[in-house]
């Protein structure tokens, strides 16, 4: 190698013994041309950090970019820095500095610090950098070999280069290619049934599978393919030559046969084979089988129990156990009295719609008596098979049946006379009305998504609901939105009445789902009763669900509350919704997921009841309070089984009581899953009372909780309409329909009933 070369190649930056390269083979520099040209260059280095080197260095040179043309200019160079700490214990930092760093107030090339970083001593560490001196794209992967996990990913553009570049190489640099390779690339697979895809390592071969691909490179095209491999055995299930952007790629799994796979996600650049990444260990199985428990509850002394086997396409000869663990209240304390009583076993082949299968515990529990079970299925012989359970944890109270926590509960949703389809297209999802009341007492506006999440549509009612208008028209960026809608009739302190809808946004560039839509609440408005609308804007406020409430407080001012996270948060507006002030925090739980909050006032006006979606299903729903109008908030407690739901949405009757519609979620409800009606008093309500009684308005015939998401408005007769999706028939998916009640109707089914 000529002495030309030799300076511009790396001259080790510490004595080798503080920092040996992972393999003792380490690659020389391959010769080149006296005039050189290269674009782009892809440099991998392996080092294993021993406890010498971290005692006695500060920096760590792991690979560089310099010009044949001018070698003493530093392009861009990873390195591995040592920060002290004021505890007593170093932390290190990836960094990237020279010329191709941005201009920064300080000086070209500052340093870019990357992450932050916690070696494990003796481990092998992986670093592949990329950079394209045509576009400026550089791609970086930092991996742990040893535990198997990547450290940091980071795919940018930065300066480009006005000359030629080259790697140059330390002695800790294992290989270099002539080529852009974007090693970086974000990747994993998702996996579930229609809509609800998310990250596994269990694949079955029933279930649609996707690979998420996330691009970030402005290259034109980069090729890939998702490999799978089984010993001798090696399939492609998927392949792709794409731009940047964020994709799912459909995977091939039925051409896999059940057990164990390696994955990785190969890039086929110009002829080249890369792995990116690592090599994941992915287990393909023959089927997932769902045991999810209907109802447990006592009826004429005995306990009968019931629940739904399904699987996500047929799995023949499951054989299933179940078992309970069964406590028993004692002088105000649970006393184990059975350990894994075996409640029931079957031999049952499982289709993919939902069986219910019944069981019957007889008079062994006390009537007298308040028992806890949880409940445990088990597979005798897996035989490949994956089996879900939902939580199991039931509650059985003392007395007979019919009561769920201790009040009545009667059930309409057969009286389909009361019902109106309002939209149906089979095939189709079309999910999460929300629906205003307009001054006329007689006029109704739903808004809904189609889809999971999607473009949301406008339909009108002129006689309180019993029939409705087409599709009506609206602004173009309403078939952009990707969650679920929520509309209010809002006047602001000037007496203007206006419209106002909310939404989130697809985020740019993305297709339209649920899963794509940008963290910020965003809304349309309109001031002639619907008949024209502004295109969706944002609010300021950050949210992934619209509010379901906008309560009026003093001063002509509205208060909503929304969720951030596992949080709750509250704003107000001064000018009728037009505006919403800073959105601030107003209740968290520990190991909680606190969302889709729906605020009602007390009857007098003075305070603020919030009723909680608990979202981790540890616990039951959650309830704060507020007697300031939001200044401050008791903290959230735990509502009854009865008040148990999602999506609640409240509405005083004429005569004062409370009427809260919502999903039944309450595991052990004979309603579970299905959309019900709470009605009760403000004092049952903040007093944790279990209330009056509940109806059944609508049964959910899927048991995927596609229901429940609803509006509500009372017309002046006292007629109750109710508009929620809800899958009409088994395994159908939702329609938008609407249900009518009067409370003098349903206290004389109580009154004829109990």
């Amino acid at each position: 190698m000529s002495g030309r070369l030799l300076s511009w190649l790396l001259v080790a930056v510490m004595p080798i013994v503080l920092l040996r390269p992972a393999s003792e083979a380490v690659m020389a520099a391959a010769p080149l041309d006296e005039s050189p040209t290269q674009s782009a260059v892809t440099i991998v280095a392996e080092f294993v950090l021993t406890q010498e080197a971290a005692d006695a260095t500060s920096q760590i040179e792991l690979a560089a970019l310099t010009s044949p043309q001018e070698p003493e200019k530093n392009l861009l160079s990873l390195k591995l820095a040592k920060e002290s700490s004021p505890f007593g214990f170093a932390s290190w930092l990836f960094t990237l500095s020279g010329d191709l760093l941005p201009e920064t107030a300080q000086k070209p090339g500052a340093i870019r610090q990357l992450h932050r970083f916690l070696p494990q001593y003796e481990h092998t560490y992986r670093a592949s950098l990329s950079y394209d001196a045509v576009t400026g794209a550089v791609s970086l992967l930092i991996v742990d070999l040893t535990n198997r996990s990547i450290v940091y990913t980071l795919q940018t553009t930065l300066n480009t280069s006005t000359s030629d570049i080259i790697g140059r190489m330390s002695e800790y640099v294992v290989q270099t290619e002539p080529l852009f390779i974007p090693v970086g690339t974000e990747w994993r697979v998702l996996a579930g049934i229609d809509d609800a895809l998310t990250p596994t390592d269990v694949l079955s071969l029933y279930e649609t599978a996707v690979l998420e691909l996330a691009l970030t490179s402005p290259r034109p095209l980069e090729s890939f393919r998702l490999i799978a491999q089984q010993g001798d055995a090696r399939v492609e299930l998927a392949q792709a030559s794409l731009a940047a952007g964020k994709y799912n790629i459909p995977l091939a799994v039925d051409m896999l046969s059940p057990g164990q796979w390696q994955i990785c996600l190969e890039l086929t650049p110009e002829g080249h084979v890369w792995s990116s990444g690592l090599t994941y260990e992915m287990k393909v199985i023959a089927g997932r089988v769902t045991a999810q428990i209907a109802q447990l509850q006592r009826r004429h002394g005995e306990v009968e129990g019931a629940f739904y086997l399904y699987g996500d396409g047929p799995v023949a000869d499951v054989h299933l156990r179940l078992f309970a663990d069964i406590y028993r209240m004692t002088d105000g304390e649970w006393q184990l009295i059975e350990e894994q009583a075996l409640l029931y076993e079957t031999v049952v082949d499982v289709s993919a719609e939902p069986d219910e299968i019944s069981f019957n515990l007889g008079d062994r529990l006390d009537k007298d008596a308040t028992h806890n079970l949880v409940l445990t299925f088990v597979l005798v012989d897996e035989k490949d098979i994956a089996l879900s359970a939902l939580k199991t944890e039931l509650s059985i109270p003392a007395g007979d049946a019919g009561f769920m926590g201790g009040i009545p509960q009667i059930d309409i949703s057969g009286d389909t006379w009361r019902q109106t389809v309002i939209d149906r297209i089979p095939g189709e999802y079309l999910g999460h009305p929300d629906s205003v009341l307009l001054a006329d007492d007689q006029t109704i506006l739903i808004v809904y998504p189609l889809g999971h999440g999607g473009a949301t549509v406008l339909r009108r009612s002129t006689d309180g609901g019993k029939t409705w208008s087409e599709r009506l028209p609206v602004p173009d960026n309403w078939s952009r939105t990707a969650n679920v809608p929520t509309i209010f009739r809002l006047t602001d302190p000037d007496g203007v009445e206006r419209l106002v809808a909310f939404q989130n946004m697809t985020r740019p560039g993305e297709e339209v789902h649920r899963d794509n839509a940008e963290d910020y609440l965003s809304i349309a408005i309109s001031e002639d009763n619907g008949n024209t609308w502004t295109p969706f804007r944002q609010t300021g406020l950050r949210g992934p669900v619209a509010p379901n409430t906008v309560i009026p407080i003093s001063g002509g001012r509205y208060l909503t509350v929304f969720q951030q996270g596992s949080r709750i948060q509250m704003a107000i507006s001064e000018d009728g919704g037009l505006t919403w002030s800073n959105q601030r925090m107003i209740a968290a739980y520990p190991n909680a997921a606190l969302v889709e909050p729906a605020a009602i006032q007390s009857p007098d006006g003075k305070e603020i009841a919030v009723l909680i979606r608990e979202n981790s299903r540890r616990y039951n729903s959650m309830l704060i309070v507020s007697k300031d109008e939001g200044q401050t908030w008791s903290a959230p407690v735990e509502l009854p089984d009865t008040l148990t739901g999602d999506r609640h949405k409240p509405v005083y009757a004429p005569d004062g009581r409370l009427v809260i519609t919502f999903r039944d979620v309450f595991e052990g409800s004979p309603s579970y899953t299905d959309f019900v009606a709470w009605v009760g008093t403000w004092e049952d309500l903040v007093n944790l009372r279990p209330g009056q009684y509940r109806v059944k308005l609508l049964e959910n015939k899927r048991l995927f909780h596609d229901t429940g998401y609803a509006g509500l408005e009372l017309l002046p007769d006292g007629t109750f309409v109710s508009t929620t999706y809800v899958p009409l028939y088994p395994g159908e998916r939702p329609s938008v329909v609407s249900v009518r009640f009067t409370l003098a109707e349903l206290d004389a089914l109580i009154a004829e009933e109990y």
